[in-house]
């Protein structure tokens, strides 16, 4: 218990000393007003006019193969909790880098926007929106869960798989810059929580393979276009970087 207390301790002093700085309550305010608008989006959105669709084929062959009830039970409900743990401690990763942790935070939020932006302008129903011999079985399970996916058109890009690998990203990063065995343990995790999802959102019909690829290739050149901005010293071609030079001066204000 009193190690429980001490850990509890050290968290409400890492938040405090996060919210000290302008950058960083800046960066606070920015994601509370983009989660709020994203997650009214599904009092506003209809059904598409047109969207895209993959093949099912893979989600058919791991539910005909796989399916039992305990698996459905269970998986229906990690989509949901499992993932919102994993939002969390990518939160969690950013205020750990106090001071500097706007960096991260603005990487994270560029995810959040490239994947809304294609959300909008290349709706992808995945197979358990559409009549594709997928079942359903999320919503079949547990079908309140569906009021935490705002955008149901919204296939491309995987958002749980997407913000399980930056957070593994940038877990590593720092396991590799500071060798510390906290950060060692955030990266197994997330690794983790990534093959788990990996399975989950496929087997669910949650996405396709198409999907997952999307959220590789955005998300990872994201954080390696913000890496080089948050470690410019790491990456000696980024030293001339405009964006580098004015994330530095941004660093010596208050």
């Amino acid at each position: 218990m009193r190690s429980v207390a001490t850990m509890a301790r050290n968290v409400w002093h890492e938040v405090t000393l996060f919210l000290s700085y302008t950058h960083n309550r800046i960066w606070v305010v920015l994601v509370a007003l983009f989660l709020a608008g994203y997650q009214s989006l599904q009092f506003f959105l209809e059904h598409p006019d047109w969207y895209v669709t993959f093949s099912p084929d893979l989600t058919i062959w791991l539910q005909e193969t796989f399916s039992t009830p305990s698996l459905d039970y269970a998986l229906s409900y990690y989509y949901p909790f499992g993932f919102m743990i994993c939002l969390l401690l990518l939160v969690y990763l950013v205020v750990k880098e106090g001071r500097q942790g706007w960096k991260w935070g603005y990487a994270i939020l560029a995810c959040w926007i490239a994947h809304f932006v294609i959300e909008m302008f290349y709706p992808v129903a995945p197979p358990l929106r559409w009549e594709s011999g997928a079942r359903a079985i999320r919503l079949e399970v547990f079908p309140l869960s569906d009021i935490l996916v705002s955008v149901k058109y919204g296939g491309m890009p995987s958002g749980h798989f997407g913000y399980i690998f930056i957070g593994f990203l940038i877990a590593r990063f720092n396991f590799l810059k500071t060798r510390s065995h906290d950060y060692r343990g955030y990266m197994l995790f997330f690794l983790a929580n990534l093959v788990l999802t990996t399975f989950t959102v496929l087997y669910l019909g949650e996405h396709t393979w198409e999907d997952l690829a999307g959220s590789f290739l955005i998300f990872g050149g994201l954080f390696y276009l913000f890496s080089q901005l948050v470690e410019p010293t790491i990456f000696p071609s980024c030293a001339k970087n405009p964006a580098a030079a004015m994330l530095r001066k941004m660093e010596k204000s208050p």
